[in-house]
């Protein structure tokens, strides 16, 4: 039996996996009227039993990040309507569960099958991705369960994955890059791997379980530069969820073999462009080529595209089925049906794509528009720093100016004089940071990306 799950309790077979749910589906059956069903279950069996199960009696699924406060969470529970939560043995709230109304299910105790399986829902499940919330509350974005073929294989195109890979989850699955990865898997019956988050440990389970493929992101790549360097079987390394550094993709690659795809996309549009190893050594934080079927444009603020090498915001329109948010809105759109991402990016003269940034990450320093991601690059690429964050904060003479949070590779010293020249030398005066703040580490949420809002 081909095993569908590989944890830190064991193997897990595809006949298994569906045995244990169609068991939760019976449960599940006739709570439809609850509201939303909130899976609250870390990187394992649980999260993927409860998905899928919910899915099966038509129900909306809300993915939720274990690592939420009980406040937060209590506040998400209730703007997303969720009335049923399945959760693991990990990620039980004791307080919630006492004055909460909704009903909380164990899902590591399954009940077994007596009974047939539910019959196919009237309606159809819907996916509730949460968004990652970085600058406040995050938004559900509501995401149809199933995708037309065409959907599916665009980034199978780009992205070698094969039926029967061993594929290494390595990055949340209540997050849409984790979430599609699981997606993925699933339609190539393919072996999922969650490894632990460690470093050591999960180059250890890449060897150890010969796995083929790793989804995961930029940072996680970071962290495993760190170390010694293994021999694996890995095809395919797919990163995503934030920017790749500069130097990242070379010193991967020299030290891994051209295996690494950079996904770019977001949790409305899902996935718009892959960058090829070859795309990456070529310019190393490009986000590659559109898709098959995707329609992307660059455009100004006057809505009109943009020429190549102009930076403007980021639109696009994928086949990916995208259904608006839990609130009712679906988002800014053009006239030809093309989603805003809030990201600023610009096409090179090669037709390749490349992210600049957020567009709220734009300050206004004397007059003028600038942003953070020239110079977030040029102190990436100091040899002595190991991660950066620059964000605008408010200036008295100017309006606003730039701040640098820095964090340095073990060992190494860097002084801020040293950093501001490197930065003056090749960029206008406004784009200087003011200020040079060096941290022994970034704050990160579950997905990966910077917190702006925890560093001012």
């Amino acid at each position: 039996m081909r095993p569908a799950i590989i944890e830190r309790r064991g193997v897990l077979s595809y006949e298994a996996l569906l045995n244990q749910c169609d068991s939760l589906a019976v449960q599940l059956n006739g709570l439809s009227h609850r509201g939303r069903l909130g899976v609250l279950c870390g990187q394992g069996r649980e999260a993927v039993v409860a998905l899928i199960s919910a899915l099966t009696v038509g129900a909306d699924a809300v993915l939720l990040d274990t690592r939420l406060p009980d406040l937060q969470l209590r506040e998400l529970m209730s703007t997303q309507n969720i009335g049923v939560v399945l959760h693991d043995a990990e990620s039980i709230r004791p307080d919630l569960m006492k004055s909460d109304d909704a009903i909380w299910m164990d899902v590591t105790k399954l009940v077994p099958l007596s009974s047939p399986p539910p019959p196919p829902p009237i309606r159809r499940g819907q996916i509730i991705v949460l968004t990652a919330g970085t600058t406040g509350l995050p938004k559900g974005a509501i995401r149809p369960a199933r995708m037309s073929l065409a959907a599916f294989a665009s980034p199978l195109s780009r992205l070698p994955l094969r039926a029967g890979d061993r594929v290494a989850i390595a990055t949340p699955l209540c997050h849409t890059w984790g979430h599609s990865a699981l997606h993925a898997c699933l339609a190539l019956r393919a072996t999922i791997v969650f490894p632990p988050h460690n470093p050591a440990d999960l180059l250890d389970t890449l060897v150890s379980h010969r796995c083929t493929a790793l989804v995961t992101v930029p940072v996680t790549l970071l962290r495993l530069l760190e170390i010694p360097a293994a021999t694996t079987d890995l095809r395919v390394v797919a990163v995503g969820g934030s920017a790749l550094p500069v130097g990242l993709p070379a010193a991967f690659m020299d030290a891994y073999g051209d295996i690494l795809y950079n996904v770019y996309g977001s949790s409305e549009a899902s996935c718009i462009s892959i960058a090829t190893p070859r795309d990456l050594r070529r310019a190393p934080t490009t986000a590659g080529r559109p898709l098959p079927g995707t329609r992307v444009a660059v455009l100004g603020q006057d809505g009109i595209p943009v020429a190549p090498g102009e930076i403007g915001e980021i639109f696009a329109a994928t086949g990916m089925p995208f259904s608006g948010y839990t609130t009712g809105h679906h988002g800014r759109m053009t006239q030809r049906s093309l989603l805003a991402t809030g990201d600023l990016g610009h096409f090179a003269q090669d037709g390749t794509l490349h992210v600049d940034g957020r567009e709220d990450d734009m300050i206004v320093s004397g007059g003028q528009n600038i942003y953070p991601a020239p110079v977030t690059r040029l102190i990436e690429a100091l040899p002595q720093v190991r991660e950066v964050a620059v964000i605008g904060v408010p200036d008295k003479t100017y309006g606003q100016r730039f701040r640098a949070y820095v964090a340095l590779r073990p060992g190494q010293v860097l002084d801020a004089d040293t950093v501001c020249d490197h930065i003056r030398r090749q960029l206008a005066p406004q784009y200087v940071p003011r200020e040079i703040t060096f941290v022994a580490e970034l704050p990160r949420n579950v997905a990966g990306k910077i917190v702006p809002r925890r560093l001012r």
